[in-house]
């Protein structure tokens, strides 16, 4: 079986994970809308075994295919995190909040009292708002601290997927100058908006989306993807890399607070670094096997000369997770 090597592989697969199914991530990995034809070339075997097993992947077995899209030409272009502290138990809470339509992502923490929310939003009004008329009303909800994101650093192994050789993933800053924003339209935005969904929706399904035939909506998608207004990336839940702990640290900078995002971001444990408002300056996300990795990723982030008050979270479920904007 040809294809299988792992060199993509950002950390070691688990044993559990058949040569098949590396095989198949892997081509993942490299081009997240490969055709069944050309991954049963690749990996050697028949179209309908690539099948068989791209399906099962794609359909829960810890594999997701999504378009990265700048949040700013969706008209989301305001990000932030909610720490949101409650009075019973955190995962209720969680629960309640996945069910909303700004929250792109979701957990509640071992210490049972606190969840942690990204959402995206039109401006800073409609967040106050979603804060106000959506949060804070919540059975269970004692108080709500609102941390703007300004700019995010790419990682090398963001959501645990290697992009290809040569291609970085989508960065931004919140609130992008229109003026710097490529320019697109109604059509190429709901084109835009099927791909943030499913990285793999057909031409038909797109087409479908945006109203034109599948030739036109092909040239749009090629368009897009040319530009890098889109790219398609492939996310791998960390359980099948034996990553069963997360936790996301906030970090106080005693020097610029980029270089130490940058720093950050080349841990291989980290997975997102965010600048924020507030109290904090980053928000570190990190994936690891254990509490005693976790323990050792930690003490590494600490003892950072650049690093300051450093606050922990760990996750006790992560609840959504939409990958929206993810890199």
């Amino acid at each position: 079986m040809s294809g299988s090597s792992g060199s993509a592989f950002p950390f070691p697969l688990k044993n559990t994970v058949s040569d098949i199914d590396r095989a198949v991530i892997e081509q993942l990995l490299l081009d997240g809308r490969v055709t069944v034809s050309h991954l049963a070339e690749r990996i050697g075997t028949t179209p309908t075994t690539a099948k068989l097993h791209l399906e099962t992947k794609l359909a829960g077995g810890g594999v997701t295919v999504v378009g990265l899209v700048d949040p700013s030409l969706l008209n989301r272009p305001m990000l932030a995190y909610l720490t949101v502290h409650t009075l019973a138990a955190a995962d209720v809470v969680a629960s309640r909040l996945a069910d909303t339509d700004d929250t792109e992502w979701i957990a509640a923490t071992t210490d049972l009292n606190t969840v942690i929310c990204r959402i995206s939003c039109r401006d800073s009004a409609a967040l106050v708002a979603f804060v106000d008329d959506k949060v804070r009303p919540l059975d269970g909800v004692r108080s709500v601290t609102i941390h703007s994101i300004l700019r995010w650093f790419p990682t090398p192994y963001s959501s645990l997927g290697t992009p290809p050789e040569g291609r970085s993933a989508v960065t931004w800053t919140s609130n992008s100058a229109p003026d710097r924003l490529p320019r697109i339209d109604a059509t190429d935005r709901l084109i835009l908006e099927s791909l943030q969904d499913n990285g793999r929706a057909s031409l038909t399904s797109l087409a479908a989306a945006c109203g034109l035939s599948v030739p036109a909506t092909r040239q749009r998608f090629l368009h897009l993807q040319d530009r890098s207004i889109v790219q398609i990336h492939c996310c791998i839940s960390p359980e099948l890399f034996g990553f069963e702990v997360g936790a996301t640290l906030r970090v106080v900078c005693l020097s610029n607070s980029t270089d130490t995002a940058r720093s950050l971001a080349r841990l291989p444990e980290v997975t997102w670094v965010t600048q924020l408002s507030g109290e904090y300056d980053l928000a570190v996300e990190v994936q690891c096997r254990d509490t005693a990795h976790l323990s050792d990723v930690y003490r590494q982030v600490v003892t950072m000369p650049e690093v300051g008050e450093t606050e922990l979270h760990q996750y006790d479920s992560v609840v959504k997770s939409l990958f929206r904007w993810s890199h």
